[in-house]
């Protein structure tokens, strides 16, 4: 498997934030809360985690993740 640097992506004006964490183009996405999903590659492989409405959390310089959740999808 190609290794892939973590790369974040942060749109300020949907307070969305992406963290890629592989690669490959998505084939399926899991909702694994209200605000986070993760993407997966045909393989099955994680590729990235988009979280909304991260706008309070950014500015007040802390983000709590769900871990339970990501646990659950192997991340």
């Amino acid at each position: 498997m190609k290794k892939q640097k973590i790369q974040f992506k942060y749109d300020e004006v949907a307070g969305a934030l992406y963290i890629k964490v592989g690669v490959g183009k998505v084939a399926k996405t899991e909702e694994i809360s209200a605000c986070s999903f993760v993407d997966y590659n045909k393989e099955g492989n994680i590729i990235g985690v988009e979280m909304l409405n991260t706008q309070k959390d950014l500015k007040s310089k802390k983000i709590i993740l769900d871990m339970e959740s990501l646990q659950k999808v192997g991340l």
